[in-house]
């Protein structure tokens, strides 16, 4: 799961909301007993030929081959009328396959089958991001953080959707729940201060930018964007001595040297 970040107008960066990213795996099925077992009282359950296509789908899906292993899934539904988790992960290739409405589709049938699914709504919700419905993906992934308020993937599609809104407050609170939950993953820790940097809460953020670079000493636009920030700050001597550490992590880059010396230039001016 790696969140990236674009440069705009060489500012500290936004959050690419490319929701894929944070996007939950497909579902770990129950074994072959629980799933006869939750599906014998339906007419038209079948779970030996449950099984064999949810096999089938699992292959299919670790060869990359997702329509293949869609069809799978589906057919698996058939047999298994009553499990939700079928649902979820036809819900979740389907959104990767671009087919937003059948994925929402999938979603509404498993929340049926299992209200107290998580999974059903985290996938719901990073259907609706993906169709830019961010305030109803917000009430979805709501529905998932109540169920599993552990859930890491549901804070940080929480905190995408709200960026995407101009909720940046909100979605900076989002990364710091996530940050709790996973403390030593820089590249949360990164957007975290990213988030933190948009909704100008510049010493938060840059506290942040020193923790990713503790955990990931050559994170070359972590020292960038601290760099910006304590300029920002009026702190340039700071920010000299960071963007130094850059270029000599990362000599090649021209922006890089450029930077340095205007600041440099900026720095010996006071």
């Amino acid at each position: 799961m790696r969140l990236r970040a674009k440069w705009i107008a060489g500012l500290v960066p936004v959050l690419v909301a490319g929701v894929a990213l944070a996007a939950p795996a497909p579902r770990s099925l129950p074994p072959a007993r629980e799933l006869i077992a939750d599906n014998l009282s339906h007419p038209a359950a079948d779970p030996a030929r449950a099984l064999r296509h949810r096999q089938r789908a699992a292959t299919l899906f670790g060869d990359g081959k997702l329509e293949e292993s869609l069809k799978e899934f589906q057919q698996a539904a058939v047999y298994a009328p009553l499990d939700a988790d079928l649902r979820v992960n036809a819900a979740y290739l389907l959104d990767r396959l671009g087919r937003y409405e059948a994925a929402l589709a999938a979603c509404e049938q498993a929340g049926k089958l299992d209200p107290k699914n998580a999974a059903v709504y985290l996938n719901w919700g990073n259907t609706l991001i993906n169709q830019k419905r961010y305030d109803e993906a917000l009430e979805r992934l709501a529905q998932a953080i109540e169920l599993a308020p552990d859930n890491p993937q549901a804070h940080v599609n929480q905190a995408i959707a709200y960026h995407k809104l101009g909720r940046h407050k909100e979605s900076a609170a989002s990364y710091g729940r996530v940050v709790t939950l996973k403390p030593d993953d820089a590249i949360l820790r990164f957007n975290y201060a990213v988030a933190l940097g948009t909704a100008e809460q510049k010493e938060p953020a840059l506290a942040e930018y020193r923790r990713v670079i503790g955990l990931v000493p050559d994170h070359v636009p972590a020292y960038l964007n601290a760099a910006i920030l304590l300029e920002q700050l009026g702190r340039l001597a700071e920010a000299v001595d960071l963007l130094e550490q850059a270029v000599a992590l990362k000599p090649q880059d021209a922006a890089l040297h450029q930077l340095l010396e205007r600041l440099r230039q900026a720095a010996s001016a006071e």
